[in-house]
């Protein structure tokens, strides 16, 4: 559990910069079971998203907020959002908002690489 806590803490640093994490210091299988432990059921994933969203909005100086972005895909599949991924890798879709910009960014996290994808960015 220590080292899931560090990958969900090395998302929220990256979320809360914009950036994708570097997780190269945990192995992929790793980081996968770990993403999708807290993805696995709307419990979790509630939870997760808020615990994301207080960690994010500390790491930023209470400058980012993470909400979830609404999808048509269905609960624990891909919400389509990178082409050619299989469609039963479980996402969260959620919005970066930073305090003062007039748009929030849409972003993915994935039980697969990328784990956080930022839409906007090619």
């Amino acid at each position: 559990m220590t080292d899931d806590l560090a990958i969900y803490e090395s998302i929220a640093g990256a979320v809360a910069e914009g950036r994708e994490p570097d997780l190269s210091s945990f192995d992929q299988a790793q980081v996968s079971a770990a993403v999708r432990q807290v993805l696995r059921s709307p419990v979790s994933r509630r939870d997760f998203l808020t615990w994301l969203n207080i960690r994010t909005h500390s790491l930023s100086d209470g400058k980012v907020t993470i909400e979830e972005r609404p999808t048509t895909a269905p609960l624990g599949t891909a919400t389509g959002a990178l082409a050619g991924q299989p469609d039963t890798v479980p996402e969260l879709a959620v919005r970066r908002v930073v305090d003062g910009e007039p748009f929030a960014e849409p972003a993915v996290i994935r039980a697969d690489e990328p784990v956080v994808h930022f839409l906007m960015r090619g």
